[in-house]
């Protein structure tokens, strides 16, 4: 599992995400995490993050499925 440093934006909305490597493999245990925050929160913020389109949208589609 990633060891992932999660801030609340505020008390009842969002998370930023600290730690997070886009470019490593994702365990289920990490995709759980962030599935979980991604339900609970409703927003993720990863900052300083460069993603390709196409990374961009296997994340997006990663947080809304339970796969």
């Amino acid at each position: 599992m990633a060891d992932l440093e999660v801030r609340d934006l505020t008390p009842a909305f969002g998370a930023e995400i600290i730690g997070f490597d886009p470019k490593a493999p994702l365990d289920g245990d990490t995709r759980k995490q962030l599935q979980d925050l991604f339900d609970q929160r409703e927003v993720l913020v990863f900052r300083d993050i460069d993603l390709t389109h196409e990374q961009q949208v296997r994340l997006c589609n990663m947080l809304i499925r339970k796969d």
